[in-house]
């Protein structure tokens, strides 16, 4: 279970979806990332994504694709 402030680490080919962004632009991770859980609530227009810190930038990533770095 994810929670806020996990480290996660995104796999090569990951679509993630830009928060700030009006028309949500889809991107593609072309090399393995590393971010910061902010958010795990859902919602009706991304209910398996959460909202995660990449490079001082918001966006949503589906959950089933995070790897959780560290943990007990």
């Amino acid at each position: 279970m994810l929670i806020k402030g996990d480290l996660v680490r995104l796999p090569q080919g990951t679509v993630v979806v830009e928060e700030r962004r009006e028309d949500h632009a889809l991107s593609i991770t072309q090399q393995p990332e590393y971010a910061i859980i902010v958010d795990t609530s859902t919602d009706k227009e991304f209910p398996d994504n959460v909202k995660v810190l990449i490079d001082n930038k918001l966006m949503r990533v589906n959950k089933r694709k995070l790897q959780l770095i560290g943990g007990a």
